[in-house]
């Protein structure tokens, strides 16, 4: 499965924080912290990024895609 990854700074943060929280319930997400949400790619995931980006009046959004993570690393797991 592809994922959609998102990482914002200053004020699209703030767009990507509340636009999460309004449509969480909605997404399959992967991870989500300050700044950064990683997104299974689906066709409500492409529409979030939609609205992000309609929301943002200042600050970066990078957004980009990806058949498989490279590398995940969880804390406490052996490796």
């Amino acid at each position: 499965m592809a994922y959609v990854i998102l990482i914002a700074e200053g004020d699209a943060s703030d767009a990507l924080q509340s636009t999460w929280s309004e449509k969480s319930e909605r997404l399959q997400t992967h991870t989500q912290s300050p700044g950064a949400l990683v997104l299974y790619d689906t066709n409500l995931a492409r529409e979030f990024v939609r609205d992000v980006k309609n929301r943002i009046d200042s600050g970066k959004l990078v957004v980009f895609r990806c058949d498989e993570p490279h590398e995940t690393v969880e804390s406490g797991a052996s490796a």
